[in-house]
């Protein structure tokens, strides 16, 4: 088991690797982002987004919110904001038996624990900006 997960976070690494160099080619430096309205829904995040998001969806689940911030260090601002939001939006949304059938390392986060976080990074890493993704605003 403890390989299987190992193996997990090392592909991981890897497309958030290949993700940032996406991103610095596709947007340029990377740009801080100052309380702005970020949409997560325009085609070029979608796509990153949606290869990066389900597994750290999963951290979000239980709330490894420190192997998160390692994870998206090397995104660009704006990316990194829309695959946590997309993240924390779906887990919130979703019921408890609907949530990942793998049998997660630690017991699920409650979603007021999720919320404090996410509202935690928010402030620290993307400057209090809103994220606009598929299921709502956050």
């Amino acid at each position: 088991m403890m390989k299987q997960v190992l193996a997990y976070m090392s592909l991981l690494c890897i497309v958030v690797a290949i993700a940032a160099c996406i991103g610095q080619m596709a947007c340029g430096e990377a740009q801080r982002v100052e309380r702005a309205v970020i949409d997560c829904t325009v085609a070029e995040r979608v796509g990153i987004v949606a290869k990066l998001e389900p597994g750290i969806k999963e951290l979000v689940e239980t709330g490894q919110f420190s192997v998160i911030e390692h994870e998206l260090l090397g995104l660009t601002q704006d990316i990194a904001g829309c695959v946590l939001a997309t993240a924390v939006a779906d887990t919130l949304q979703s019921s408890p038996s609907a949530r990942s059938a793998v049998a997660p390392p630690a017991p699920p986060a409650s979603s007021s624990a999720v919320m404090a976080e996410f509202e935690r990074l928010r402030a620290s890493r993307f400057g209090g900006a809103k994220f606009v993704t598929r299921a709502g605003t956050l």
